[in-house]
Formats: C-alpha cells, sequence, structure tokens
C-alpha cells in the first residue's frame, strides 16, 4: 500500500497516524478524527408536472350523444329521399358543427398538455403556436357555420312552404 498505511500504526509527514477499524476510518493524533468520505453521489432533483384541471363532463356529450347523423342514419338505412332538402341541408350544418367542436376540444386538450411542457425544449413553443393558429381557424369556421345556418333559416326550397320551415324549427 502507497505510504505504509496498512500498517497498524506509522508516521507519516511528522504525525501519528492510526488505521482503526472500529472507527471505519483513519485518524491522527494532532486533529482528534478525521474521515474521509466519498462525496455523495449527485442526483437531479425530482420534477413533476402541474396538473392538468379536469374538465367538467356536464357540456360533454355521451357518446351516443356524439354519434354522428350520417352514421345514424346509415345504421337505419333510411331512405334519403324522404327527407326535405330543409331538413339534409341542416343535418349537414349539425354534422360539420360537431366536427368543429369535437375539432376544438381536442385542441384545448393539446393546448392544455403543451403548456404543462412548457420548458422542456422549444419543440414544444412551436407546437403551441401552431395549435394556437390551428383554434383561431376553428374558431372562425364556426362563425362561418353559424352566419350559414342563419341563413340557411329563412331560405325556402322548391316544393316547400314557409310552415314546413316553421315545423322543421319547432322539431329542432
Amino acid at each position: 500500500m502507497p505510504l505504509g498505511l496498512g500498517k497498524s500504526r506509522t508516521k507519516l509527514a511528522g504525525m501519528s497516524v492510526h488505521d482503526d477499524p472500529e472507527l471505519g476510518g483513519i485518524y491522527n493524533n494532532q486533529q482528534p478524527f478525521i474521515k474521509t468520505f466519498a462525496p455523495p453521489p449527485r442526483t437531479p432533483e425530482p420534477f413533476g408536472l402541474q396538473d392538468i384541471a379536469e374538465e367538467n363532463n356536464i357540456d360533454t356529450p355521451s357518446p351516443i350523444d356524439t354519434a354522428s347523423l350520417t352514421e345514424t342514419l346509415t345504421s337505419l338505412d333510411l331512405e334519403i329521399s324522404t327527407f326535405s332538402p330543409l331538413e339534409l341541408v341542416h343535418a349537414t350544418l349539425d354534422e360539420a358543427k360537431t366536427s368543429v367542436e369535437d375539432h376544438f376540444d381536442t385542441i384545448q386538450t393539446t393546448l392544455a398538455l403543451l403548456d404543462a411542457l412548457d420548458g422542456f425544449s422549444a419543440t414544444i413553443s412551436e407546437l403551441r403556436k401552431e395549435m394556437l393558429e390551428k383554434k383561431q381557424a376553428c374558431e372562425e369556421k364556426m362563425v362561418m357555420l353559424d352566419a350559414v345556418e342563419r341563413e340557411i333559416e329563412g331560405t325556402y326550397f322548391a316544393g316547400e312552404s314557409h310552415e314546413d320551415n316553421a315545423v322543421y324549427k319547432a322539431g329542432k
């Protein structure tokens, strides 16, 4: 062993040094017990993500409510020719609005996730910018669909009367 540390009593630089197995280290007579330890391993601080608030299910339709009108009509094997043009236009608008609302909900969820991951990388902030652009596009589509729906309400198709339109509005 270097410097004779394996011996029970040694002289190092004018100090009497003892190797004491009971104390688990080396000490000298001039400084009463100096023990050297390897520094503890450095582990990173634990990191946690912020909680993402759960959405309220009161406004969220059930899976039965979200079934598309097209799927419903297809599964019922209805004769499409039995529907009035106004009913078909409204069904198409309802389907489009449902799709945009579902897409908007997905964007909102993605934005909440990206907010929780903010700071992990520059990619997160770029994705967030893209999702905000998509959110704005969805909002614009919904405004456009609402405007189309308002215009349709005053429209009459060939073979329909004012009463047909009133009956549809009452059933809606």
